[in-house]
């Protein structure tokens, strides 16, 4: 049984009143919800660095590949994806695991200190 303090010369309520009246002090009344955890399997949340170096990894594979091919919107959508992998709270793990799948989409790509045979006509 519940009891509301009322004007005792208006003292009966309607049925919405009573609804919003009892929801009102339901939801003051709750306990606080416990903080969102997070679980990270073990691994530390990646650095300024670690993100920095992997924005730079995606960003060139992106020019690279064509996709950031527009210059005039160029600048929003790496804002967009900067702000999308920020609000991700990565681990230093899952960056490395973004960093393949970089890798992988971008395809092989000849490293800087090889040198092909037939850039030689041999």
């Amino acid at each position: 049984m519940l009891t509301v303090p009322l004007n005792p010369g208006f003292s009966s309520l309607n049925l919405a009143q009573a609804v919003l009246i009892i929801g009102y002090e339901w939801f003051t009344s709750a306990a606080a919800a416990p903080p969102e955890s997070l679980r990270r399997g073990g691994s530390r949340p990646a650095s300024k660095e670690e993100l920095l170096n992997f924005f730079e990894h995606l960003e060139e594979e992106l020019v690279r590949n064509g996709f950031l091919r527009n210059r005039e919107s160029r600048p929003s959508m790496v804002r967009n994806l900067r702000s999308l992998f920020q609000r991700a709270q990565c681990t230093e793990q899952e960056l490395r695991t973004l960093h393949g799948v970089v890798t992988a989409f971008a395809g092989p790509r000849e490293r800087k200190d090889e040198v092909s045979f037939t850039e030689h006509g041999e």
